[in-house]
């Protein structure tokens, strides 16, 4: 009698499984394409003569950090070549520098901006500003304000 219950037992235990259905895998994340727009404009106005002789380099980086292992790849990077500081644009008519970064899976990478900001003064003393940010997922646009 145990033989036959243990006999049934399986299979129905057989005939369940063939008949379940195969539990789906979740769908890939799509890529989708970033935009990052970078505002480069003096935080004021710098034309006193205390200024002159002061100057600043920018750079600017994009970056795809993976989510998981927080490993970064330089993706963009751009420098805007040292140069008195009352020659970059005024805060009315800021420069506006744009960049789409496709193939972004937002379940596994976000984007990073960085700038760094070198000041020189007449003296030959120097400065640094440095601002990272890390983009929301799945936005497809974020502004990024550079003052010097």
């Amino acid at each position: 009698m145990k033989y036959v219950s243990s006999i049934a037992s399986i299979t129905c235990l057989l005939i369940a499984v063939a008949c379940s259905k195969p539990v789906p895998n979740p769908p890939e994340a799509q890529p989708i394409t970033q935009t990052v727009a970078f505002r480069v404009a003096q935080a004021k106005s710098y034309d006193a003569p205390v200024y002159n002789g002061l100057m600043a380099e920018v750079k600017l980086t994009i970056s795809k950090e993976n989510i998981h292992t927080g490993v970064n790849t330089i993706v963009w990077d751009s420098t805007i070549a040292m140069q008195r500081i009352q020659l970059f644009p005024q805060a009315v008519s800021p420069a506006l520098i744009v960049k789409n970064i496709g193939n972004v899976i937002p379940d596994r990478q976000q984007l990073r901006t960085s700038v760094v900001i070198r000041y020189v003064t007449s003296q030959n003393n120097t400065y640094h500003k440095a601002v990272g940010t890390a983009m929301p997922h799945y936005t497809n646009f974020q502004q990024v304000e550079v003052t010097l």
